[in-house]
């Protein structure tokens, strides 16, 4: 087996990782209906918050958080194992606060991951450490709801309404506000649409999860992680090289 093979557990749980998303951006959590025996002109609707599919996506979430996080720390795996070393339970990815970061207590959990990797590896490891910077929060937030799987009912999922948009035969597309906090106790939301009787809508429903910290709540965003997670995995192959 080549050196470069072995991040190959890392990209397969990068490519779970990819599924699970494709699958939380299938789950509809609301529904649009008109709402019955109201008069015609005044074109009613009523949006409703599906909560057993938001729980479904709650396990959907999970299963991301935990395959990029796990896909990180098999790389660090890797490294050990390619610098000929046995398995280590007691290493993992280096995900810490920016202020941590610059720390003595850093430099020094730096340094033992050193001896287990060797230099060029931790030089990596620093380096795309810093280039994730300007990502941070995603990180720290896909890391803080990955270890609250462990006791998932610390992170539920709630919905924040913003907005309906939906388009008008020659009038191009409207909008009604939803207010943030409506879904916190209510299931639905009625609305009228003036002027006709729209082709579609489109729903602005924010989705974070409230047992995370306030700053973490609504930073968890899949598709840019996932794309680090890759350029991790991809910076790693290319230094091993060939075998």
């Amino acid at each position: 087996m080549s050196k470069k093979n072995g991040f190959d557990f890392a990209r397969r749980l990068h490519g779970r990782a990819q599924k699970h998303i494709a699958e939380f951006e299938r789950t509809k959590h609301w529904s649009v209906s008109p709402v019955p025996d109201t008069p015609a002109e005044r074109n009613r609707y009523e949006l409703r918050l599906d909560r057993d599919a938001l729980r479904e996506k709650e396990a959907i979430a999970a299963d991301i958080a935990n395959n990029l996080v796990h896909a990180l720390d098999h790389v660090v795996a890797a490294c050990v194992r390619i610098n000929g070393l046995p398995n280590t339970r007691d290493f993992y990815y280096p995900l810490v606060d920016e202020v941590t970061f610059k720390t003595a207590k850093f430099k020094k959990r730096m340094a033992k991951l050193e001896e287990k990797v060797g230099p060029i590896y931790a030089a990596a490891l620093e380096r795309m450490r810093l280039k994730a910077a300007h990502q941070l929060p995603h990180l720290l937030a896909i890391k803080a709801l990955s270890n609250s799987c462990k006791h998932w009912e610390l992170a539920p999922m709630g919905a924040a309404g913003f907005g309906v948009a939906f388009d008008l035969p020659g009038k191009g597309k409207q909008g009604i506000g939803i207010p943030v906090d409506h879904f916190d106790q209510l299931d639905t939301f009625q609305f009228v649409v003036p002027h006709g009787k729209p082709r579609h809508f489109e729903i602005i429903i924010g989705l974070g999860f409230v047992g995370l910290t306030p700053e973490m709540r609504r930073t968890v965003s899949y598709d840019p992680m996932s794309q680090y997670v890759l350029d991790v995995i991809t910076e790693f192959e290319t230094i091993a090289g060939g075998p």
